[in-house]
């Protein structure tokens, strides 16, 4: 299923506002959760830590640089509410990231309750 979404990404405190606009696609059912426990392992290039921030789910998107960073994201149109998001993993090859590019894919999500990597 694909949503169109305002992606609002707050790094830090408030060190800076980056507005993309683009599609989320859901993530594939049983990935998330082997990428999350594969990231807090840490014998990666982009871990991450035990302990999550309070976030409602988890994306994947383009830039592993952004692995660690909350974004908040909403439904273009409307008076959607503002959710949280941990960015957990990215595209890890060139193909996935020009099939992201190209469908002008912001980010891959998948929803988490009580901090846990679920899909």
């Amino acid at each position: 299923m694909r949503i169109v979404v305002l992606v609002a990404v707050v790094a830090g405190a408030v060190a800076g506002v980056e507005v993309v606009v683009g599609v989320a696609s859901q993530y594939a059912p049983g990935v998330m959760r082997r990428v999350g426990e594969t990231r807090q392992g840490g014998a990666v290039a982009c871990p991450l830590p035990r302990d999550l921030p309070v976030v409602d789910g988890f994306v994947a998107v383009r830039d592993c640089g952004r692995i660690g960073e909350v974004w908040s994201v909403r439904p273009v149109g409307g008076d959607w509410p503002w959710e949280r998001f941990l960015v957990a993993d990215c595209a890890g090859d060139e193909a996935t990231w020009r099939w992201m590019a190209e469908g002008n894919i912001v980010l891959e999500v998948v929803r988490g309750r009580n901090n846990e990597f679920r899909d």
